[in-house]
């Protein structure tokens, strides 16, 4: 895709693009799927739920600050900004073989638990799937549609407020200063993976529904406080050569708003496999491929149009024919537009959530409810299961018909 369109003859290379992107989009599908799917195989413990995103979350804004560093501090000053082709295919080597090497130990990490018998321990048999199975589960399974909505409203607003556009606009225009981005890499380190190990304590305690939640509240409130300070104040006098007030304020509502960020994203794998859980305590059925294709699904048709947000709003603006970058001028227009896309996007999204998880059923109580029915049933299968108990001290034993 990044090292092949080009040689294409011009008449084939949309064509040649979109067929070798489909390609992707199906792999990186089935690996998303057998991501969520193995969340529910891994652990039934709800106690150990939260563990699990607790530490894919340490993974991530571990990820996640090196890489920030890795682009602003080596790869934008070593190719001068955006606008060089070697600079991605620098970027795309390193990442790809980033990839390639997580996903093998994803592989690894599964390998012993992924076996039929773990599969089908709660329901005696192997489950048929059908394509429109997608659609009775989404409408009969409560906990999965407050999920979808709330999950794929905060990923859409994330991947608009985290796009590199916008974290240019808001470090390099309005800021003045780009490399500010990876400097704040390692400090935000630091402070999530605390927020990640107390927050994920806490909500071992009173269950995933309710830390989720909580984590939102601090996003909200953090990014309320980050939209006065940028307004009211005077963000040119942001960065760590300006200690002042401007950028100590800036400095602790970003990395406290970044780690409630993460410890709302660790909250979220836990919530699949309760749905999953769910969905085999109401109908009998253990289908965590169909939970987690249905949420694939959605969450593609979703997220997939945080691009033409970005886009459409910077083009009216008047940056039809190519985005903003590090030397571009301030104006207002550029301030207000990175206010909604950084800002804005994520506030509307994380409001939606808080209505919505309102009605999400799965407390911690109705978790413990769901693991002592689902225990039980495991037990009666194993009995009816199990093989028959031969008499060895008896010489002669009745021969079996």
């Amino acid at each position: 895709m990044f090292f092949t369109t080009h040689l294409v003859p011009s008449s084939m290379k949309l064509i040649y693009f979109i067929v070798v992107y489909a390609f992707y989009v199906l792999g990186y599908t089935f690996a998303s799927i057998s991501k969520w799917s193995g969340l529910a195989i891994i652990t039934n413990d709800p106690k150990q739920r939260p563990v699990l995103g607790g530490i894919e979350a340490a993974y991530t804004t571990v990820f996640l600050s090196l890489f920030s560093m890795y682009n602003s501090l080596y790869l934008v000053p070593k190719y001068g900004g955006f606008n060089n082709p070697d600079f991605f295919h620098e970027l795309v080597l390193t990442v790809v073989g980033a990839a390639g090497i997580l996903y093998a130990l994803c592989v690894a990490a599964i390998w012993s638990k992924d076996r039929m018998e773990t599969i089908t321990a709660a329901t005696g048999s192997a489950q048929k799937v059908r394509l429109k199975d997608m659609w009775q589960v989404l409408k009969g399974n409560r906990a999965l549609q407050i999920f979808v909505l709330s999950v794929t409203s905060d990923k859409l607003a994330m991947q608009t407020h985290s796009n590199q556009v916008v974290i240019v606009m808001l470090y390099g225009i309005i800021i003045g200063n780009f490399a500010m981005s990876g400097q704040m890499a390692m400090p935000a380190i630091i402070v999530n993976l605390l927020m990640i190990f107390f927050g994920i304590k806490w909500a071992r305690k009173v269950g995933t529904k309710r830390g989720y939640v909580a984590a939102t509240w601090g996003c909200i409130i953090t990014y309320v406080l980050l939209f006065l300070l940028l307004w009211l104040g005077d963000p040119s006098q942001i960065g760590f050569d300006k200690l002042g007030f401007m950028t100590i304020a800036f400095v602790l509502l970003m990395l406290l708003s970044g780690s409630f960020i993460f410890l709302s994203t660790g909250l979220v794998s836990p919530l699949i496999p309760d749905i999953v859980d769910y969905e085999t305590y109401r109908t009998g059925r253990f289908v965590p491929g169909i939970i987690s294709t249905t949420y694939s699904f959605v969450d593609k048709m979703v997220t997939s149009l945080a691009q033409t947000i970005v886009g459409l709003t910077l083009a009216a603006i008047g940056f039809k024919a190519a985005f903003p970058d590090v030397n571009t001028p301030y104006s207002e227009a550029i301030f207000w537009v990175t206010m909604f896309l950084y800002i804005g996007t994520v506030l509307i999204a994380w409001t939606i959530t808080i209505v919505a998880m309102k009605f999400y059923p799965l407390t911690k109580e109705k978790m413990i409810e769901i693991q002592a029915e689902l225990t039980a049933r495991r037990e009666k299968n194993a009995e009816l299961h199990a093989d028959p108990v031969i008499n060895t001290a008896d010489p002669k034993p009745a021969p079996l018909k």
